[in-house]
């Protein structure tokens, strides 16, 4: 606001170049702020991704990976490589 501001008084005093490049580098500054603020937007929404709990089951004979949210309380998780217990606590 500050800048534009600039602007609108350097126009007014009739310095054209130093209110064209005023205006530059507030086009500028805020096409870089909306680039990083798409591009945090976009990391956010990855990292929200991975860390979204996923569960192991068997359903229909066949096992599956799931999202954890999806599961009921009385599903039985299928064993994992680590050795982790199903929902039973038993392995």
């Amino acid at each position: 606001m500050v800048l534009l501001g600039a602007v609108v008084l350097t126009l007014a005093i009739g310095d054209h170049p130093d209110a064209i490049v005023v205006a530059l580098v507030v086009v500028v500054n805020t096409t870089v702020g909306v680039a990083q603020e798409v591009r945090a937007d976009n990391a956010v929404a990855a990292l929200s991704a991975l860390s979204a709990p996923h569960a192991r089951v068997r359903r229909d004979g066949a096992v599956r990976d799931l999202l954890a949210a999806r599961l009921l309380r009385t599903a039985f998780r299928a064993p994992g490589p680590a050795g982790t217990a199903g929902a039973s606590g038993l392995p």
